[in-house]
């Protein structure tokens, strides 16, 4: 019943059965809208909506180091602002999907540019 693209989980259940899924909305003129997360247990849908004329793109699940529940962690991506013609890395925190942190950034990152999150410790040190 509405309009979404680029479906994230946490990266510990990509291939196992798992109870949340975060999307980017999509708004009228394919626009970049809110940030969706579906408890497919319970059959919810809560949102944050990132002002007018804002827009998420896909949403990347960093878990929180030790966390305790499946989604214990961090949401990152790149929200454009139309009225600004700017970019900007807003984190949320997954638990709840309130505003965590934002990073603004030099200029604008096109839509549907994708990422991915891997922690420093995952990375050898270069030779």
């Amino acid at each position: 019943d509405r309009t979404m693209e680029f479906p994230r989980v946490a990266g510990a259940v990509s291939t196992r059965p798992h109870r949340y899924a975060y999307v980017a909305g999509v708004g009228e003129g394919f626009a970049p809208g809110v940030l969706y997360k579906h408890d497919v247990v319970a059959g919810t849908v809560t949102q944050h909506d990132y002002g007018t004329g804002r827009g998420t793109g896909e949403p990347e699940f960093v878990a929180r180091p030790n966390g305790t529940s499946e989604d214990d962690g961090w949401l990152m991506s790149y929200v454009y602002d139309a009225t600004m013609k700017s970019s900007e890395l807003v984190i949320l925190d997954a638990l709840d999907l309130s505003a965590v942190g934002r990073v603004l950034l030099p200029q604008r990152v096109p839509h549907g540019f994708h990422g991915n999150w891997i922690a420093d410790r995952s990375v050898p040190p270069p030779a």
